[in-house]
């Protein structure tokens, strides 16, 4: 027995939810936005730390918000590795 055409096209019932509650559709979208917001509020800062570490001492805290040192100081590597007062980095780690 034969299905007539009409009765074989049918369509997705995710795609007819949707069109009936459009509320739906925007619930994902907000969540997103905001797990990216949290995210973005969560990385910043490790990046902040990390850029802070690049700039020279006198560049920390005048220009704290720029992510980007005007010069980097990898010299703060070095004597951070030197140490302090006797104490290289390898004593505490």
């Amino acid at each position: 027995m034969a299905m007539p055409a009409k009765a074989m096209l049918t369509t997705n019932p995710s795609q007819t939810r949707l069109k009936a509650n459009p509320a739906k559709r925007w619930k994902p979208i907000v969540f997103h936005l905001i797990v990216g917001l949290l995210a973005l509020v969560m990385i910043y800062p490790i990046l902040w730390m990390i850029s802070s570490s690049l700039k020279p001492n006198g560049e920390i805290f005048s220009q704290a918000y720029n992510l980007i040192p005007s010069r980097i100081a990898w010299e703060n590597y070095r004597s951070g590795w030197a140490g302090f007062a006797g104490n290289t980095f390898t004593t505490f780690f």
